[in-house]
């Protein structure tokens, strides 16, 4: 059972992939203009400020409460990018490479898939599992 979940763990780091890195950007980038300009002024609707119980924090103390949480963030959704690249790389070389980019970064089917590779789906989906079980070996060693 645990090497079905590591598989699934898998999907989900490569499905969202794309989504990590737009995050990682938008994150970056704020991060970046609060060092630069301090807090934006603060909106009732959204709200990017830690959330704390407690004593009421001056503007300074809720800006660097704010970079320490950015920062903590960056350094997660980085090492989860960091670890689909590594895990990648290592099987660029496998003829069906190919197959885990086009499923879960172009979110494409097996059917589609298979027609560009001439093989068909059930050869995706083979081919798909031994690349998952691959990179599930690299990402959770």
């Amino acid at each position: 059972m645990e090497g079905k979940d590591r598989i699934k763990d898998v999907q989900k780091l490569l499905y969202n992939y794309k989504a990590y890195k737009r995050i990682l950007t938008d994150k970056a980038r704020l991060l970046e203009e609060i060092r630069l300009y301090g807090l934006p002024s603060k909106s009732s609707s959204v709200s990017i400020y830690p959330t704390t119980t407690g004593d009421k924090k001056d503007d300074k103390e809720l800006e660097e409460e704010t970079i320490k949480t950015l920062e903590h963030q960056i350094s997660q959704l980085t090492r989860h990018k960091n670890q689909i690249d590594g895990a990648m790389e290592l099987i660029e070389n496998d003829e069906y490479y190919g197959i885990i980019k086009y499923k879960y970064f172009n979110k494409m089917t097996h059917a589609a898939i298979g027609r560009m590779f001439n093989i068909d789906p059930s050869g995706i989906n083979r081919h798909d599992k031994r690349l998952l079980k691959e990179l599930a070996k690299v990402i959770f060693a």
